[in-house]
């Protein structure tokens, strides 16, 4: 990795007799000179307190406004106040707070590290200077690396249910813990650039996804309740709608360390209706078609679905695979679903997918499924459909 060049200069006492005197005994273990990193060279065996200030890449997406669903969008903030270092199987959490080693109010955290002719060890300090009980040896044979997460595996969680019409599908739910940002850090580390500190640089290592789905009249761009129930023949909320999104580009195992996705002979799904609140697990049932979703600010609008804030997916992704969505309706006992195919999504981006179908393919395709025969019917199985009209929609 690209080299800080620093060097080292003994620190003047004075300024910082309160902040070390709680942690000279731990210092005397390993050396009784404490040395501070500036800029310059080659490091010495020696104790060091190392200041890091952490950078995000910049992020790739922009603000996705849903209007009442809310916004969907990544900063440019760690989101976390605490990160791992990780050293071979090992880790350890360090305290991440504002204004560390800046007074700009730049996040960051501060650690000492002891090396010697054994070995070399970092413990963690915290805001306050309170040096922490826990420490990692680190050994330079091992890979080395910063990470939002104490594991360096990130797991989906496997839900009980399954995508109805495609058995080779897996499907999981989304959970606090793995629904959430995950950053590394862009450069692996050795033991000299851990001596030497300065700015540690993070990037995101997953994707957000919202979606939506939108019945219209394609004719005047929008649709009101009561020409929705003249064309379906019944209310809107008696309709129910579900979405699943996956395919082979998301995994249901991601290696931190080595920054790759498991490729299985699987396809991975999440169901729209899955949600945590107040970190209980939501349902993934359909829900009624609701009114006001529209493709985007100034264009046609109609009934269907639509992400709400906190209800995203965030998610490691395998690039140069696909992702795909479908759309489940139900009406009474009968069930139709089309596909949304073809899409692609990177890691560092927020996306909003989605579909706009004219209501009166909707109404043929159930009116079709009506007068099919019993037998047919009996499956209960749902129906695949293929609207001309479907527009697919992804912006990012």
């Amino acid at each position: 990795m690209k080299r800080l060049h620093l060097t080292i200069k003994k620190i003047n006492m004075k300024p910082y007799s309160l902040f070390l005197a709680g942690i000279m005994l731990l210092l005397a273990s390993c050396s009784e000179e404490i040395n501070n990193t500036t800029t310059g060279s080659t490091i010495e065996p020696g104790t060091y307190i190392v200041g890091i200030n952490l950078n995000m890449e910049v992020p790739l997406t922009k603000k996705i406004n849903y209007g009442d669903n809310g916004n969907f969008s990544f900063d440019n903030e760690y989101s976390y106040d605490t990160i791992y270092l990780h050293c071979g199987e090992e880790s350890i959490e360090i305290p991440v707070y504002d204004n560390a080693n800046c007074p700009d109010g730049c996040k960051g955290f501060t650690y000492k590290i002891c090396t010697d002719e054994q070995k070399t060890t970092l413990t963690p300090i915290d805001k306050n200077g309170n040096v922490s009980e826990q420490s990692l040896e680190i050994k330079d044979n091992q890979l080395i690396y910063f990470s939002s997460s104490s594991e360096d595996v990130w797991q989906a969680t496997p839900n009980t249910e399954s995508v109805p019409h495609d058995s080779s599908a897996k499907l999981y739910k989304r959970t606090e813990k793995n629904n959430a940002e995950l950053f590394r850090s862009t450069d692996n580390f050795t033991i000299e650039d851990l001596q030497r500190g300065g700015q540690l640089n993070l990037k995101r290592i997953c994707c957000g996804v919202t979606f939506f789905c939108t019945f219209t009249d394609r004719t005047d761009n929008e649709l009101t309740a009561p020409e929705f129930e003249k064309v379906m023949g019944d209310v809107p909320g008696n309709y129910k709608i579900k979405i699943y999104i996956g395919g082979s580009g998301f995994t249901d195992e991601y290696n931190i360390s080595n920054q790759e996705g498991t490729e299985n002979n699987f396809d991975v799904y999440y169901a729209s209706g899955n949600s945590f609140v107040e970190g209980e697990y939501g349902n993934t049932n359909a829900v009624p078609l609701r009114g006001g979703i529209s493709e985007d600010e100034n264009s046609r609008s109609g009934y269907g679905y639509a992400t709400i804030e906190k209800n995203e997916l965030i998610t490691p992704v395998i690039e140069d695979k696909t992702v795909k969505a479908y759309i489940y309706i139900t009406h009474g006992d009968l069930t139709i679903y089309t596909e949304v195919a073809g899409l692609s999504v990177t890691e560092g981006n927020f996306y909003r997918i989605g579909a706009d179908i004219d209501i009166r393919e909707l109404a043929a395709a159930f009116a079709e499924y009506e007068a099919a025969s019993a037998d047919t019917r009996a499956t209960s199985a749902p129906r695949l459909f293929t609207p001309k009209s479907l527009v697919t929609h992804i912006e990012y």
